[in-house]
């Protein structure tokens, strides 16, 4: 009897045990959290690309995202949750490329802040050439670091010429270049520094002075040209551009192309402006009359 009411509370206490092991394993499932391990702190986590980067590229935020990964999977070099974040690297530019879903490596990334930032953003033989602008050749400041734009150059030949038609011509010199800098700003992060709207209002856009180009040897001597010759704006191109509309050819467009009627005015002899204002002031003008050998002036 004794050994019967022995092995009876044994059992009930193997059952108890199994009861709040299983109360504990259920409560730690419930209160686990993704991002978490059982023992509830931070799973480990690397920064990857989540599609693949040229090399040259500006990063953005929706270039990076966290892929949690074993403790032992870490290498020297990746970018850990809680030691690096996206916003650390946006506006960084990557010095080789990367594939989808590799991790990123900080000895290939160069900060904005870093020194050699703008060297690295060159492509090699590249040059960076900066342009003063105003409000309409920066498109009222929507032009930032990293877009793509045409440089166009417009001429007046008032002094030149006296074709109506001929009187004025735009063309574009430059196609599909980047804009590697606005003014020192070589990112897109936002301008601490610029002057509020008002209260809880968000800081007012500032408008550049200058920007920077990207622009190889040759389209470097062109723009410099261009900027001599008359003047010069900015047109912002689509993100996703085609190579054949990149590549394409310029064709000028001149006065006549916009305004027909300058064409029609070709060939005509111009009217005098101030001969027509003081025709009918002026006295008129006397007549002579011949009659025989006597001429007389009435």
């Amino acid at each position: 009897m004794f050994f019967r009411n022995l092995l009876l509370n044994l059992l009930l206490a193997v059952g108890a045990l199994a009861l709040l092991a299983g109360t504990a394993i259920v409560v730690l499932r419930l209160t686990h959290t993704p991002g978490t391990n059982a023992q509830g702190t931070e799973q480990p986590a690397i920064m990857v690309a989540t599609h693949a980067i040229v090399s040259g590229s500006l990063l953005r935020s929706e270039d990076m995202a966290w892929k949690e990964v074993d403790t032992g999977v870490i290498a020297s070099g990746n970018l850990v949750r809680g030691r690096a974040s996206p916003s650390d690297y946006s506006g960084a530019v990557v010095r080789r490329g990367f594939a989808s879903g590799e991790a990123l490596v900080a000895n290939a990334i160069v900060k904005a802040t870093d020194r050699g930032f703008l060297a690295a953003v060159l492509a090699p033989g590249d040059r960076a050439v900066t342009i003063t602008v105003g409000p309409s050749q920066s498109a009222s400041g929507l032009v930032l670091p990293g877009d793509y734009v045409d440089v166009l150059l417009t001429q007046n030949f008032d002094s030149y010429t006296t074709d109506p038609a001929r009187k004025s011509v735009g063309e574009t010199v430059l196609h599909n270049v980047r804009v590697i800098a606005v003014d020192r700003k070589l990112t897109n992060a936002p301008d601490a520094a610029a002057p509020s709207t008002g209260l809880g209002a968000a800081p007012a856009a500032r408008l550049p002075k200058t920007i920077t180009l990207e622009v190889n040897e040759q389209q470097a001597q062109r723009l410099m040209v261009a900027n001599s010759l008359g003047h010069i704006d900015l047109a912002l191109r689509a993100l996703q551009t085609s190579s054949d509309a990149a590549n394409s050819k310029s064709v000028a467009t001149w006065a006549s192309d916009v305004s027909p009627a300058l064409g029609d005015l070709r060939g005509r002899a111009p009217v005098a402006r101030s001969a027509v204002q003081h025709t009918s002031a002026a006295p008129a003008a006397p007549v002579r009359i011949l009659r025989g050998s006597k001429t007389e002036t009435q």
